[in-house]
């Protein structure tokens, strides 16, 4: 039963971009941010490990089931490259040459 103190987000339209989806990205009223990172349970996932700045998530909802989500508790960050060098994770995904045409290409 879903716990009305963490609702679900709502799926977008297959192939769109939610109508939210900037202001989100830009960290206004997102949210993941509006998660209790105390919590075991945030609605949308179980706690799989409680980290120093981050916390791992099992994610069971939406399209995604099954999947591991790790989400920086320290502020709003849209992707791992709006860290600093110094808090920045050591991983192909952060380091790869993709990783800055991707964010400008979603960042619309």
């Amino acid at each position: 039963m879903p716990d009305p103190a963490h609702p679900r987000p709502t799926p977008a339209p297959t192939g769109a971009w939610p109508e939210n989806f900037t202001s989100h990205r830009q960290g206004t009223d997102c949210p993941m941010c509006a998660n209790d990172f105390s919590a075991d349970d945030i609605g949308w996932g179980l706690l799989l490990r409680r980290g120093e700045v981050s916390n791992a998530y099992l994610w069971r909802s939406g399209q995604v089931r099954g999947y591991a989500v790790v989400i920086y508790t320290g502020r709003h960050v849209a992707e791992p490259t709006d860290l600093d060098e110094g808090r920045r994770p050591r991983s192909g995904a952060t380091s790869s040459p993709w990783a800055g045409p991707w964010r400008r290409s979603t960042s619309r």
